[in-house]
């Protein structure tokens, strides 16, 4: 019997697979830009082969906070992440390389640093777009960013949105998820989105799927029940909640600090605190 013949094989590596189960020696088969097999390969040839011997084989890593954005149009190689294994960034914290307005190039362009270059997007669409033309070595994603949304209606003015406004606000939003955005994020310890309230993030978020929320600092605020339910459960949203600058279980303490006497609200802040922080 003929021998299976692949591009690459990468031999008696340690493979953790990333399903969670144990990691186990085997070889890895690679056709073109595809996984062809994984397992002992036995006599399986290939025109490239690599001795991974006491390695670890695992797929890519993915960075869920990036700051790339800006980095990768300056070195698409992006070797300080590859080099360490990571395959995908997901960028969007907050603040996202669209929507933008002529204003908001403008203020852009004025802060930027080491790293100068033109604006040469609009939508965060069209900056993904631009990133796959100037060439990059990992994949890339983006949520795109309550504070970039809030700024490009309100610019920095601590108040509410008025009706149309707000209007423009969830288009902005919608036109982000139709072009390929991952859901709306918010890093709610930061000027501006710390402006918004609980509606207004309610009212941007319910209608798109996988939203991201980082609590941080303001935990006890914008863990309210009603964002919750309101979104879990009449919208087509998955509240996610993330921290930055304060660790997991310090937001656990938060949470149980909250001074709740109502029961009902006990119970429906209990069962919020098992569903986000798997107490």
């Amino acid at each position: 019997m003929n021998a299976t013949a692949y591009d690459t094989i990468i031999l008696n590596g340690t493979i953790y697979d990333g399903y969670g189960g144990s990691p186990f020696v085997g070889d890895v088969a690679i056709n073109g830009d595809t996984i062809a097999a994984v397992g002992p390969l036995g006599q399986a040839a290939a025109r490239h082969e690599i001795d991974a011997t006491a390695l670890a084989v695992a797929p890519g890593f993915i960075n869920m906070l990036s700051w790339a954005n800006e980095s990768l149009i300056e070195d698409g190689c992006s070797q300080s992440d590859i080099r360490q294994g990571v395959t995908l960034e997901v960028m969007g914290e907050g603040w996202s390389m669209g929507p933008l307005n002529e204003a908001m190039k403008v203020e852009r362009t004025r802060r930027q640093g080491d790293i100068r270059y033109a604006i040469e997007w609009t939508t965060l669409g069209e900056y993904l777009d631009y990133l796959v033309r100037c060439g990059v070595s990992p994949n890339v994603a983006s949520f795109v960013g309550s504070s970039t949304v809030r700024i490009h209606v309100l610019g920095h003015e601590d108040r509410a949105p008025t009706p149309d406004e707000l209007r423009l606000m969830q288009s902005l939003v919608r036109e982000a998820m139709e072009e390929g955005a991952m859901g709306l994020s918010s890093a709610l310890i930061y000027a501006p989105a710390c402006y918004a309230a609980p509606e207004e993030l309610i009212a941007l978020a319910w209608k798109h799927p996988n939203v991201y929320i980082d609590v941080s600092a303001h935990l006890p605020r914008y863990l309210d029940p009603s964002i919750i339910n309101f979104m879990n459960t009449r919208g087509r949203s998955k509240c996610l909640f993330g921290t930055n600058g304060i660790g997991l279980a310090r937001c656990k303490e938060q949470f149980m600090e909250l001074s709740v006497k109502d029961e009902t609200k006990q119970a429906v802040l209990r069962d919020n605190a098992i569903k986000v922080f798997k107490l």
